[in-house]
């Protein structure tokens, strides 16, 4: 009795101990979902103030699950996901589990769902992180973003891994996902956001940003699109499309279709087969857009590219972050000549997706020119391709944390008047509290003891006497 009544005073002093906090954020895309495990320091303030809280993560705190929530069943739902919450469980403590918050942000693959089969869905992942170890609030842990909050939290990102966040200058965001892609930045000083603007208050910044999300603009999506197009432009009764942009050697039947795709190593066919997924030609309504009449203002200063622009751009092909649109349009033009042994042998460790290099480099190249227009005359706006900032992958995911974190609890540090320290109040009432516990259930453990002894030298003297 004594040893377990020790330990749980030990295990009641180590959680009130615990400096650091943990929480995991599901990012379920289109194609795949991503579970994040971060850590942030005891949120604690000298005043009603909320104190700025930054996360950090590890390379090896984060774990994918194919397929994506929105191509499952209901039922299929604890089984793809027990995965990655059986993974966190190896990163954060078990004295931690209850209150460490799982979130989930479904993107755009979900968005392009029917609203029956969102909601039947979104129901098994809240059931689901309902009955797990970790702390849920299915009122908002678990929902569909809007493509505005991917945008922005993207923009939160990586603003806060490039230290620019509630500073002066800040970077604008671009991300391609497998559905949809997210442009967000703040325009140059004066310049009023007419539509698309959304609010921030993280880390002092109290202000907005421009954003929009274009669905069925993802590379997976586009892909789908400019194929399905090929096989429309072969016309009926067609055996074989041609396509530009797979190349020569590619030979593959299309998606529900008996019609064989055949890569023809056309750059210029692919180009403009790519420009003609962009409505540029409708009036634009405001003064400036993008394309499809959607508002844009003029782009202003520098931005970082993530996600699939960076996964193309330069991890699969190798070219420096600081590349420019006509750097890639060069960079298209030579991968889309190529045929696939070509280029099967000069990437040998990407294989398995060389027959989509050509269409993707073509598509970053028309979606930055053509699509947000940079490169254009009169702007100086600039890209840099960035997977990782600080050693710290960049995505949306850390945003949305960021912001969760701001509107966490937190504790009010009070003077201490004997060495001029901070500590927390709560910290300390609880501290004195499991101290005198301990004491009390110590002397109880030494009392018991002599009790227990006495009765024994009682009895022993009394055999003694018996014996006598």
């Amino acid at each position: 009795m004594a040893i377990l009544t020790i330990a749980m005073v030990a295990a009641l002093v180590g959680s009130v101990q615990a400096d650091v906090n943990y929480g995991i954020i599901i990012d379920a895309g289109s194609s795949h979902s991503e579970l994040y495990v971060y850590q942030w320091p005891k949120r604690v303030s000298p005043d009603s103030t909320p104190p700025y809280t930054p996360p950090v993560t590890q390379s090896t705190w984060s774990k994918k699950a194919e397929p994506g929530i929105s191509t499952m069943t209901p039922e299929q739902i604890p089984q793809g996901l027990q995965p990655l919450l059986d993974f966190a469980k190896t990163i954060i403590p078990a004295a931690q589990y209850a209150e460490s918050p799982i979130y989930l942000g479904a993107t755009a693959g979900m968005r392009m769902l029917p609203i029956s089969n969102q909601t039947s869905i979104m129901e098994a992942v809240r059931d689901f992180f309902e009955a797990s170890v970790f702390r849920f609030d299915s009122r908002w842990q678990a929902r569909i973003l809007a493509g505005e909050e991917e945008g922005s939290f993207g923009w939160i990102a990586v603003n806060y891994l490039s230290n620019t966040l509630g500073g002066g200058t800040t970077y604008g965001a671009l991300d391609l996902g497998g559905a949809s892609t997210q442009i967000t930045f703040r325009p140059k000083a004066g310049q009023p956001i007419l539509a698309n603007y959304f609010p921030l208050h993280v880390h002092g910044l109290k202000e907005g940003v421009y954003t929009h999300s274009f669905l069925n603009y993802g590379i997976n999506r586009a892909k789908e699109r400019l194929l399905a197009n090929a096989v429309s432009a072969a016309g009926t009764g067609a055996t074989t499309a041609t396509f530009g942009c797979y190349n020569v050697g590619y030979n593959s039947t299309a998606a529900a279709s008996t019609v064989v795709v055949v890569g023809s190593s056309n750059y210029t066919a692919c180009h403009a087969s790519s420009k003609a997924l962009f409505d540029k030609a409708s009036a634009c309504l405001t003064e400036t857009c993008s394309f499809n009449q959607v508002y844009q203002p003029p782009l202003y200063g520098s931005f970082v590219a993530m996600s699939a622009f960076t996964g193309y751009i330069v991890d699969d092909l190798n070219l420096p972050e600081n590349s420019t649109v006509d750097m890639i349009a060069q960079e298209a033009e030579r991968v889309c000549g190529m045929t696939l042994d070509q280029l099967k042998a000069q990437y040998p460790s990407s294989a398995k997706y060389v027959d989509s290099f050509c269409l993707g480099t073509v598509y970053i190249q028309t979606i930055l020119e053509y699509g947000y227009g940079f490169g254009a005359p009169g702007s100086d706006a600039t890209v840099t391709f960035k997977g990782t900032i600080d050693n710290t992958e960049v995505g949306w995911a850390l945003g949305m944390l960021l912001n969760e974190i701001h509107y966490m609890s937190w504790e009010i540090q009070q003077s201490c008047s004997n060495d001029n320290s901070k500590v927390s109040k709560r910290y300390r009432d609880a501290t004195i509290a499991l101290a005198a516990l301990a004491s009390i259930l110590l002397c109880t453990i030494v009392w018991l003891c002599y009790k227990a002894n006495s009765r024994q030298s009682s009895n022993y003297s009394r055999e003694l006497m018996a014996e006598g």
